[in-house]
C-alpha cells in the first residue's frame, strides 16, 4: 500500500511539473522508439511501440523483457515473422457490432487477417514451446476457420462476390447475360431496319438503360424514350419501344442480383459479428507480437541484447554500450558499471567532452529496460526502480515564464523531495545556470540529500569542489569522458576512477582568445585556489597524461598485433609456396621415375628375349643396367621425420615406393591405406612425410609414385567428362606397362557413368574386350577390360 501510494503521489507530482513525453524528451526516447517503429508491419503495431513508456511493476517488466528475449532467439532461427498480410480490421468490426453490412473487399480483409493469424501460429508453433511467453501468445490467437471458408468461398481476392456464392445468385447472373444478349440482338435488329435514321450504327447506355443514336430531325419518327442529346446536340439517345421491355426486364434481374449480393454479405457479415470479440483479440494479440518482433529485428540489425533485471542489488552494468541515434561506423563504445555500495556515478572532464551523451546513454538504456525494450549492449544488467527522475538540457517552462535556472530548481526541488532507495536520478551539469561558488556548493548539498535518501545517482559536473568532495565519499564513483589535447576534440572514451578536467583554458586557445587574456584567467584561477583543488588538479593532469600514454600503448600495439597478422599473412604464403614447390619437386620426380621405369621394363624384355644360348656375363650386365636405374637418395627425397609411426601419420613404403595413411600400429607392423589397398608393412619400411597437396579439381583422383602399375582405376563419384579423362589416361599407361587385363571402378549409381565408360571403351583401339566384374570383382560397379598388346593377337 505505501508503495503503491508513493507511486501515485509520484505520478501526480511529476505530471505537476511536466507530461510524460516531454519527461523522456530529453534522452531521445522517442527518437529511438520511431526507429524501431519502422520495423512494425502495420500502424497498430507502430502505434503500440511509440506509445510505450516505463513501467515500474518488476513482474511487468520481466515478461516484456522475456518476450523480447523470446522473439530474438526464434527470429534469429527462423528470419522471416510471416505478418506481411497483418492488417487492421478494427473499424470493421466495430461498424459490423453496430450492425452495418460489410463490404467485399472489406469482408476479404477480415479472411486474410484470419490467415496471417494462422500463418503466425504456425511460426510459433515450430519452436516446440520451447519459449514459453510466445508460447502462449500463440494459443492465445484463436481459430476462424470456419468464417474464414465461409468469405473465401463467397468472395475473390478482388473482392468480388462469386457467381457460385449461391444458386439464386448464380441463376440471376446467368438470366442476365442472357438477358444482355438478347437486348444486344433486338439492337442490332432495330439499327440494321433504321439505319437510315440513326446518327451512328453503335449503341450507347443512358441510365443504365441500352440506346441508339438518332438524328434530331428524325427524334419524332421512332417510338421510344428519349433519354436526352449527345454532346454536340445532333442526336439523340432514344430507347426504341422493342427494347423497353427488355431493358426493364434486364434491370429488374439486376435489382433482384444486389438484394441476392446484399444477404450474402448480410449473412457473412452476422458471422463476422457472432466472432468479432474473439478477432478483435486476436487483433490485440497480433498488435503485440508486431511490435515484439519490430524489437527484435532492431536488435539483430543492431547487435542489441535484452538487459536482465536485478531485483535485489543496486548493481548496474553495461557493456560495450551504444547511442542508438550515433552512425554505428562513428559511435564509440563504452563499459558503464556501477557496483553494490556504490550510490552515484559523477562524470567529469571537457567542456563539449561528451558527458551529456554519457549521461543521455545511460538514462536512456535504464528507461529502455523498464519500458520492456532492447538496448544496444554486448551485456547489460539493469537494476529496478520505481521512479526514474532527469534533468538533463534546457527543459524551461515558457508557460510558467521561469527562466532556465528557476525549471532547474523546480525539477530539483521535486527530486530531492520523491527520490528514495528505489529511485533513479540523473543530473546534468548539476548547479549549473548560477554564480559558480554558490552552484557547487548547492551541488554538493543536493548530492549529499539524494545520498542520504539512497537514490541512485549519474551527475555530470565540471566544478573542482564537487569533485574534491566525491573523492571523499566512498558511495560515490568518479568518472570522466577523455580529451583529446592535440586535436581540441572529444574521444567519448568513458575512463573509471578518474576525474577529468575542463581544460576550459586550452579551448579558449584553440579558439584564438589572445594569449594575455588567457594567462591572466590562469592567474585568477590559481590565486582563487586552495591547497587541496591544487592537489586535485595536479592529479586530474597527471591522470590524464597517464590516461594518454596508456591510449599510446593500446595504439602501439593495435600496430603490433596489425604486424603480426601481417607476418601470419607472410607466413603462410610462404608455406604455401613451399607446398606448391614440393608437389613440383616430386611431379618431376615421378617423370624421371616413369622414364627409369620404361627403361628397366625394355632391358626385362630384352633378358626375356635372350636365348639360351647368351653368356653369363652379359645377363650381368643387363642385371647391372637395371641396378644402375635405382633413384639415388636425392633423388627419392620427400619430405620425412625419423619420429615414430603411429595411428593418422603419412608415410611412404620405401619397398613399394607407395605412400599413404597409417590406419592402425601393432607391435613392429603397421596397416597402411595406400594405393586404394589395405598393406601390413613392417614399420622399419615405413618413413613419416608430408602429405602432397592435392589440387581441388583432381576430385579424389590422384597419380601415386609407385614402382607396380595398379590393375584397377577408380571413377567413382566423377563427372563424365573427367572420368573418361582419367580412363584414358589410366589405359594409356596400362598399354605402357603392358598390363593385360585392368578393372575400371564406376560404381553402379543411375548407370550413367557406367554407359559412358562402356561406350568409350566400344571405340579404343587397344581394347580387346570388355565384361562386367564377377563375384569378387565388383559386379555391376566395375568393368573388366582385356587389353591389346604387342605381340598378342
Amino acid at each position: 500500500m505505501e508503495k503503491a501510494e508513493r507511486r501515485k503521489q509520484y505520478s501526480i507530482g511529476w505530471n505537476h511539473c511536466i507530461d510524460m513525453q516531454e519527461k523522456f524528451q530529453s534522452i531521445d526516447f522517442a527518437a529511438v522508439k520511431e526507429q524501431i517503429a519502422k520495423k512494425c508491419a502495420f500502424d497498430l503495431g507502430a502505434r503500440s511501440i511509440l506509445e510505450a513508456y516505463p513501467n515500474f511493476h518488476p513482474l511487468w517488466i520481466e515478461r516484456e523483457l522475456q518476450r523480447c528475449q523470446e522473439a530474438i532467439e526464434i527470429y534469429r532461427t527462423q528470419l522471416h515473422f510471416p505478418n506481411d498480410d497483418i492488417v487492421d480490421i478494427s473499424p470493421w468490426l466495430t461498424r459490423c457490432q453496430k450492425k452495418i453490412t460489410l463490404r467485399a473487399n472489406e469482408l476479404h480483409a477480415i479472411s486474410v487477417f484470419i490467415l496471417t493469424c494462422d500463418r503466425v501460429k504456425k511460426y510459433l508453433a515450430a519452436a516446440d514451446g520451447k519459449y514459453a511467453q510466445l508460447h502462449d501468445l500463440q494459443k492465445a490467437l484463436q481459430e476462424h476457420g470456419r468464417l474464414r471458408k465461409s468469405i473465401d468461398g463467397c468472395i475473390s481476392s478482388e473482392g468480388e462476390v462469386y457467381d457460385h456464392a449461391s444458386e439464386k445468385l448464380a441463376g440471376l447472373r446467368r438470366a442476365g447475360v442472357e438477358m444482355a444478349g438478347n437486348i444486344a440482338q433486338e439492337a442490332r435488329r432495330f439499327i440494321s431496319a433504321h439505319a437510315s435514321i440513326l446518327m451512328d450504327t453503335i449503341t450507347a447506355i443512358r441510365n443504365e438503360r441500352t440506346c441508339v443514336l438518332v438524328k434530331v430531325s428524325e427524334k419524332n419518327s421512332v417510338r421510344g424514350i428519349i433519354h436526352g442529346e449527345s454532346a454536340s446536340g445532333q442526336a439523340v439517345y432514344v430507347e426504341p419501344a422493342s427494347l423497353v421491355t427488355l431493358n426493364n426486364r434486364l434491370q429488374s434481374i439486376k435489382g433482384e442480383e444486389e438484394q441476392e449480393v446484399e444477404r450474402i454479405l448480410r449473412k457473412l457479415s452476422d458471422q463476422v459479428l457472432e466472432e468479432s470479440a474473439s478477432l478483435f483479440a486476436d487483433l490485440d494479440t497480433m498488435v503485440l507480437l508486431d511490435a515484439l518482433f519490430a524489437k527484435a529485428k532492431w536488435c539483430i540489425a543492431n547487435d542489441g541484447c535484452v538487459a536482465r533485471l536485478e531485483k535485489k542489488k543496486h548493481h548496474l552494468w553495461m557493456k560495450e554500450a551504444r547511442h542508438p541515434l550515433i552512425d554505428p561506423d562513428a559511435v564509440v563504445a563504452n563499459t558503464y558499471e556501477m557496483r553494490e555500495g556504490t550510490r552515484c556515478l559523477l562524470i567529469s572532464g571537457s567542456n563539449t567532452g561528451g558527458k551529456t551523451v554519457t549521461l543521455k546513454t545511460l538514462a536512456l538504456f535504464v528507461t529502455m529496460t523498464h519500458a520492456g525494450f532492447p538496448i544496444l549492449c554486448e551485456q547489460a544488467t539493469i537494476p529496478f526502480f520505481e521512479q526514474i527522475y532527469l534533468d538533463i538540457g534546457d527543459q524551461q517552462s515558457i508557460q510558467e515564464s521561469l527562466s532556465t535556472f528557476s525549471g532547474h530548481l523546480a525539477r530539483l526541488s521535486l527530486i530531492c523531495e520523491r527520490a528514495d532507495a528505489h529511485s533513479f536520478v540523473v543530473l546534468d551539469e548539476l548547479g549549473s545556470g548560477t554564480d559558480p561558488n554558490e552552484g557547487e556548493c548547492l551541488a554538493i548539498a543536493i548530492l549529499e540529500a539524494l545520498l542520504q535518501q539512497q537514490a541512485t545517482i549519474i551527475a555530470s559536473t565540471h566544478f573542482a569542489k564537487v569533485k574534491s568532495f566525491a573523492t571523499t565519499r566512498e558511495d560515490i564513483l568518479l568518472s570522466s569522458v577523455t580529451f583529446d589535447m592535440e586535436t581540441m576534440m572529444p574521444t567519448y572514451h568513458y575512463v573509471e576512477g578518474v576525474s577529468g578536467q575542463s581544460n576550459a583554458f586550452a579551448i579558449a586557445k584553440r579558439y584564438h582568445l589572445r594569449d594575455a587574456i588567457v594567462e591572466r584567467a590562469r592567474f585568477l584561477k590559481e590565486q582563487g585556489q586552495s591547497d587541496s583543488q591544487r592537489l586535485l588538479e595536479r592529479l586530474e593532469e597527471e591522470a590524464a597524461a597517464l590516461q594518454q600514454e596508456k591510449m599510446t600503448l593500446h595504439a602501439r600495439l593495435d600496430e603490433v598485433q596489425e604486424l603480426r597478422r601481417q607476418l601470419q599473412k607472410e607466413k603462410d604464403t610462404l608455406q604455401k609456396q613451399q607446398g606448391k614447390l614440393l608437389e613440383k619437386a616430386m611431379e618431376e620426380a615421378r617423370m624421371r621415375y616413369e622414364h627409369q621405369l620404361e627403361e628397366a621394363q625394355e632391358i626385362i624384355a630384352e633378358l626375356r628375349a635372350m636365348s639360351e644360348d647368351h653368356k653369363p656375363h652379359e645377363v650381368a650386365q643387363k642385371l647391372h643396367a637395371i641396378r644402375q636405374l635405382q633413384p639415388t637418395q636425392s633423388e627419392e627425397t620427400i619430405e620425412t621425420s625419423q619420429e615414430p609411426i603411429q595411428k593418422g601419420d603419412y608415410v611412404l613404403i620405401r619397398s613399394l615406393n607407395y605412400h599413404g595413411e597409417v590406419l592402425s600400429v601393432n607391435k613392429n607392423k603397421a596397416n597402411v591405406f595406400a594405393n586404394g589397398m589395405k598393406l601390413n608393412v613392417s614399420l622399419s619400411d615405413l618413413e613419416k612425410m608430408a602429405k602432397p597437396k592435392q589440387e581441388k579439381s583432381e576430385k579424389g583422383y590422384k597419380k601415386t609414385i609407385r614402382s607396380s602399375f595398379p590393375l584397377e582405376c577408380n571413377v567413382i563419384g566423377m563427372h563424365v567428362d573427367e572420368a573418361l579423362a582419367v580412363v584414358d589416361k589410366y589405359l594409356d599407361n596400362a598399354i605402357l606397362h603392358r598390363a593385360s587385363s585392368v578393372r575400371i571402378i564406376h560404381g553402379m549409381g543411375t548407370g550413367a557413368l557406367r554407359k559412358a565408360v562402356h561406350s568409350y571403351l566400344k571405340k579404343h583401339s587397344k581394347v580387346e574386350s570388355f565384361r562386367m566384374g564377377g563375384q569378387g570383382e565388383g559386379g555391376l560397379g566395375a568393368t573388366v577390360v582385356e587389353l591389346k598388346q604387342k605381340g598378342r593377337r
